[in-house]
C-alpha cells in the first residue's frame, strides 16, 4: 500500500511551493497547519497565502504571469503555449487562483517532488521536537533521494 500524502505539513509544504518555490517558515507552518487541522483544505490555505505580504510583494500579477509562475514552481519548467492556455481558459471561465494553486499542490507530480523534504521534515520534529535548518533538509533529502532509507536518517538524526 502507497503511503498516506495527504497531512497538515505536506500541504502547506506543497502549496508554500507552488507560490512562492520555497518551504514554509516555522510561523507559517504552524499557522497554516493549525488552519488544516481544524478543517480549512488546500484552497483555502492557498487564498490565504495569496493574500499574505509576501504574496503582495510579488506586484500585481496578470492571470498569464500567474500561470507562468505557479507552473515554473510546480513543474520546474515554462508551461507549453497549450497547457498555459488551459489554465488561462479555466480562470476566465471562473475558477479562482486559489483553485488553480490547489489543483498543482495536491498533484502527484509536486507529492513526489516534496516527500523526501516532507519526510526530512517529520523525522526531525518527531525525532527532535523542531524543524530542520537548509542545511539538514538539503543533506537528508539528498540521502534519501540517493536511495537511503528512512529509518537510518531517523537513528542518525537521533543519536
Amino acid at each position: 500500500m502507497a503511503p498516506q500524502r495527504r497531512n497538515a505539513t505536506g500541504t502547506v509544504l506543497r502549496t508554500s511551493r507552488v507560490l512562492f518555490n520555497r518551504r514554509p517558515t516555522g510561523d507559517e507552518l504552524k499557522q497554516w497547519e493549525a488552519r488544516y487541522k481544524a478543517g480549512d483544505r488546500t484552497e483555502a490555505i492557498a487564498e490565504g497565502l495569496l493574500g499574505s505580504a509576501d504574496w503582495k510583494a510579488k506586484g500585481s500579477l496578470d492571470d498569464g504571469q500567474f500561470v507562468d509562475l505557479i507552473y515554473r514552481n510546480a513543474r520546474g519548467k515554462a508551461p507549453s503555449a497549450s497547457v498555459r492556455q488551459y489554465w488561462l481558459d479555466q480562470m476566465a471561465g471562473g475558477r479562482s487562483r486559489a483553485s488553480v494553486v490547489a489543483n498543482f499542490a495536491d498533484s502527484f507530480g509536486v507529492k513526489d517532488a516534496t516527500w523526501h523534504a516532507l519526510q526530512v521534515m517529520l523525522g526531525y520534529c518527531a525525532a527532535l521536537d523542531r524543524w530542520p535548518f537548509e542545511a539538514e533538509v538539503a543533506k537528508w533529502r539528498k540521502y534519501l533521494d540517493d536511495g537511503g532509507l528512512l529509518p537510518g536518517m531517523v537513528a542518525v538524526i537521533r543519536a
